[in-house]
């Protein structure tokens, strides 16, 4: 891709999340990890006394500071992303990312979400028009 001075994308935080929610998007994604809902469950894995958020909901934070920040017509052509740390109920996530190379009508752009300034997620996307492959 070609280079390109960096921009900003906008900062933006996720309200904490609350942790009843946590069983209800278990529910809803099929996930039966007692982590997500069960303080036992927490203490027994040593993750400390709040219910685990689920890792697509950090991630879904990331897709909607992409998607807000890509143009009219312009959808997310791909995403890799990595956890480095847990979010926990109660947490306020603050989204962040920047425009890495701009090519061909495309954007590849950073990510990351942090709680209390230490990452938790990091993220690359391509932004622009098309398939994937086109």
């Amino acid at each position: 891709m070609g280079n390109v001075t960096p921009t900003t994308i906008r900062r933006r935080a996720m309200a904490p999340i609350d942790a009843t929610a946590l069983k209800t998007v278990a529910a809803l994604m099929d996930d039966p990890n007692p982590i997500h809902w069960d303080v036992e469950a927490v203490k027994a894995r040593g993750l400390g006394d709040r219910p685990v958020v689920q890792g697509p909901v950090t991630i879904s934070a990331l897709i909607d500071l992409a998607l807000d920040f890509a143009g009219p017509g312009d959808r997310l052509l791909d995403l890799n992303a990595r956890f480095l740390r847990p979010v926990f109920a109660g947490d306020s996530v603050d989204c962040s990312g920047r425009v890495v190379s701009r090519e061909g009508g495309r954007m590849r752009i950073e990510l990351r979400a942090a709680v209390s300034g230490t990452p938790v997620a990091l993220a690359t996307a391509t932004l622009g028009r098309g398939n994937k492959g086109d």
